[in-house]
């Protein structure tokens, strides 16, 4: 007859031939929940009503020639997220080790790795702009939007890393790969509205220590205003500078005040802030313990 506690010895994981228990299984949910991000994207891709690629979009103010290229500024301005991804990943090389969490960091290197391919398509599209050019400076986007996203909802979801990054990649690869089959462009800027308001919304309603949401959402939203507004900020400036040049200065800049937040160690709980409690029990400030 099996007692108690032999019951609950055998619901133990069996030692392995080194001696050391197996690693426990993922769950299946986790990698449902962590599908739930990309799942909302999809649907709300399917709600709304297609979006044409303009042509006049590859057309941009203030073009500067020289040498081999028609555009130098919009060209060059993209060693900003070579420069950002660079930076990133001198300071996630000199992190003592477990002083952020191994989750985190391999988003935060997902991130330094997207960045730097943003950075590499964005100069191949403008030194010949085009529909297919601009697929391939679209498609490493998606993956940085991937990346801010899985990290954005990283404290709220403790699951796998690839299993926070994975669904969202396949809908950012997905989305360009339909808008180049079909010419739809919605599940594309989905994607990129879509994190945006995510960001927004936590910013207002979830600050929290570890993800910079609201400067972020400000830096990104500078950046979409100075695209927008290509043409006024040339006529503005004599043509010396347009605004899409600067756009990709700020959107660079977001993508270094991310890893660089990522950098800094997670803050502790807030009973531990003020030191462990005594051993007599909790710490009462101002309030001294009565004469025997």
């Amino acid at each position: 007859m099996t007692t108690p506690a032999g019951r609950a010895m055998a619901r133990l994981p069996r030692p392995t031939a080194a001696g050391t228990p197996p690693r426990p299984a993922r769950k299946p949910a986790a990698w449902l929940k962590a599908a739930a991000p990309a799942t909302a994207l999809f649907l709300l891709a399917c709600l709304l009503p297609p979006v044409a690629q303009p042509q006049a979009y590859h057309h941009f103010a203030a073009a500067v020639a020289a040498g081999p290229l028609d555009d130098v500024w919009n060209v060059l301005s993209n060693l900003a997220f070579l420069l950002a991804a660079g930076a990133g990943v001198l300071h996630l090389r000199q992190l003592p080790a477990g002083e952020v969490p191994a989750r985190r960091l391999r988003l935060a290197w997902a991130l330094a790795a997207s960045l730097a391919l943003t950075g590499l398509g964005s100069a191949w599209y403008h030194a010949r702009p085009d529909d297919l050019s601009l697929f391939w400076d679209r498609l490493p986007m998606t993956w940085t939007f991937a990346a801010v996203i899985a990290l954005a909802l990283d404290g709220d979801r403790p699951v796998p890393p690839a299993a926070g990054l994975l669904p969202l990649l396949a809908y950012g690869v997905a989305s360009v790969a339909f808008w180049q089959a079909t010419g739809n462009l919605t599940p594309y800027l989905v994607m990129q509205g879509g994190g945006l308001l995510l960001l927004a919304v936590l910013a207002v309603c979830r600050p929290r220590h570890g993800f910079p949401a609201l400067a972020v959402v400000g830096w990104y939203g500078l950046a979409k205003s100075l695209e927008h507004f290509d043409a006024a900020i040339a006529a503005l400036t004599d043509g010396w500078v347009a605004g899409h040049p600067l756009k990709h200065l700020a959107a660079a800049m977001a993508g270094w005040v991310i890893l660089r937040a990522c950098c800094r160690p997670a803050a502790p709980p807030l009973h531990l802030r003020h030191g462990p409690e005594p051993a007599g029990g909790p710490r009462h400030r101002g309030v001294t313990a009565p004469a025997p």
